[in-house]
């Protein structure tokens, strides 16, 4: 079928290894190895209860005040960027896809200097990429500089947070409290507050709206003919919508925050891995793409993979099993410091 020749990526973990906004603050932020971790905490938090307007990834927008505060520039974002590897086998797997005809899509939380970078290293044409806008430079001069010494202070506390195990949550109810005013009460009331509502990160459901708009680009088909290939929490909601329709949902190297919500996974070091299933699912779409999991065998390599299995309808314990397997590819392939994001 011609509307399953398309394939859409998520881009931080499928396609490109490391985080971009976590490297930026690392590289720029006073503390910022420890500000990011707390900041995505937060953003977890306020994801997993749901608040009203908030997307998983947001953390893109929350850790805005500390890049103007440590006067962090676009080229700074493209610097960093530039250095950040793609994940092996992934630009020949993707100019074999479109050598085929095949129409690859990126459907990405990764600020646009970012994402615009990897995907050239990738061949995949920019007017295939959802992305967050991020007019920094311009955000910059808007900021009355009054305003960054409530910044330097939250984000000296924010790091006075920091402990190595933020996900077991011992800090959670610290982190709240403190987080919370400074977000909903305090930045709205300044010129830092006003100028950081202008970034819409591309997250969640912005991400399920994105996947609408990129089949209508293509000429408009159902939901169950989608293979999405995504990681995170960011992708989730992504990731239920189309399990839902009757798509696939692909895990690749997944967390805890989106495996459950998928068809199938895939856990391995090489991008090409991909190749045989999306090929079932051209062919045969869902049914094929099972049939080929269930009876993928098991890699020669236990260090690289693939590792192959099917998700859907599979109870709690079976999916946590996965993980372990996920959990150590997504570190081999990632880094510690990234994996155990969400």
């Amino acid at each position: 079928m011609q509307e399953r020749n398309n394939i859409f990526y998520d881009l931080e973990g499928p396609v490109s290894s490391k985080g971009n906004a976590q490297a930026v603050c690392k590289k720029y932020v006073k503390d910022g190895g420890k500000v990011f971790p707390v900041i995505s905490r937060y953003d977890d938090l306020l994801t997993l209860a749901n608040k009203e307007g908030h997307e998983p990834g947001d953390t893109l927008g929350l850790i805005v005040p500390f890049l103007v505060e440590a006067g962090v520039t676009e080229d700074d974002i493209r610097t960093v960027s530039a250095k950040a590897g793609l994940v092996q086998g992934i630009r020949e797997f993707f100019i074999e896809l479109q050598e085929e005809g095949c129409i690859v899509w990126i459907i990405s939380t990764s600020y646009e200097q970012h994402a615009l970078s990897i995907v050239k290293r990738a061949g995949v044409p920019p007017e295939r990429v959802y992305c967050t806008k991020f007019p920094l430079d311009q955000l910059r001069k808007e900021v009355n500089k009054a305003d960054l010494t409530l910044v330097r202070e939250v984000r000296e506390r924010a790091a006075e947070l920091y402990i190595d195990d933020l996900d077991l949550g011992d800090r959670d109810k610290e982190i709240l409290t403190f987080l919370t005013p400074f977000y909903w009460e305090k930045l709205p009331q300044i010129t830092l507050g006003q100028a950081m509502a202008k970034v819409t990160v591309m997250g969640g459901r912005r991400k399920v709206r994105a996947l609408q708009e990129a089949i209508r680009a293509s000429g408009g088909f159902y939901l169950s003919d989608a293979l999405i290939v995504v990681d995170s929490i960011t992708d989730w909601r992504m990731a239920q919508v189309v399990e839902a329709a009757g798509g696939i949902a692909l895990a690749w190297n997944a967390n805890w925050y989106v495996l459950p919500y998928a068809s199938c996974g895939v856990a391995a070091v090489d991008a090409r891995a991909v190749r045989p299933l999306f090929k079932a699912w051209r062919e045969g779409g869902r049914s094929a793409v099972r049939e080929f999991v269930e009876s993928a065998p098991q890699p020669e390599d236990l260090e690289a993979g693939p590792y192959y299995h099917w998700l859907a309808g599979r109870d709690e314990s079976f999916k946590q099993e996965m993980l372990k397997i996920h959990k150590k590819l997504r570190t081999t392939c990632r880094g510690k410091e990234v994996a155990k994001l969400g």
